[in-house]
């Protein structure tokens, strides 16, 4: 058996074995004409963002409790350069990594008529690639 490697806290998923998988449901062997297999990495991203509201929605991460990024509505000024899952690290240079997330939204939304804030964001970068 194989087992995938899951968040703290969350039961591993029982993987079928290569044998199993060459199986359908009805126990009739079938061919797989490749495999995903996935590839992270992290990045720092620093965004401008424009007076006024931002059109963000913060939540707090169960995991780290880092604040993220957890819906962009539509009419945001930001939604080009801004990601779902971006975790917010500083705000104008502030590290808010240690805040509690109604604090992190305080401190974005009270800078909001005094021009340019720039946010630095942690972002999860991961591209599947097929393999043959």
């Amino acid at each position: 058996m194989i087992y995938s490697i899951a968040p703290c806290g969350r039961r591993p998923n029982v993987l079928p074995s290569p044998a199993e998988q060459s199986k359908s449901a009805t126990g009739k062997s079938v061919r797989f004409s490749g495999l995903m297999a996935a590839s992270s990495s992290t990045r720092l991203v620093k965004i401008i963002a424009p007076a006024g509201g931002l059109g963000i929605v913060v939540k707090a991460s169960p995991e780290s409790g880092l604040s993220y990024v957890s819906r962009i509505k539509d009419n945001s000024p930001i939604k080009d350069q801004i990601r779902v899952g971006d975790l917010i690290l500083e705000v104008d240079g502030e590290d808010v990594s240690k805040l509690r997330v109604i604090h992190v939204a305080m401190l974005i939304r009270s800078k909001r008529n005094s021009g340019n804030r720039m946010l630095t964001l942690s972002r999860d970068e991961t591209t599947n690639v097929e393999i043959i």
